[in-house]
């Protein structure tokens, strides 16, 4: 999704990314292990990074975000 708006679509309009603690370092160690060196590259839109905690209702650009704990198999 970050690459097709970087490289496909050439979005210029602000992108955010929202997730739990560690979701900046977890979307880039994605993107290079999936997509090798396309951790150079850099979006032409402002893109940021919300953290949120597990629980308690956040606000993400005015929308009301409950996330709930989930397990996961390694």
């Amino acid at each position: 999704m970050l690459l097709d708006a970087m490289l496909g679509t050439r979005r210029t309009a602000p992108r955010t990314i929202a997730g739990p603690a560690g979701v900046e370092d977890q979307v880039a160690q994605t993107l290079e292990a999936l997509f090798p060196g396309s951790g150079v590259m850099k979006p032409k839109f402002p893109l940021t990074y919300v953290e949120f905690a597990v629980g308690p209702a956040n606000d993400i650009l005015g929308l009301e975000v409950r996330p709930f704990a989930a397990r996961y198999t390694p």
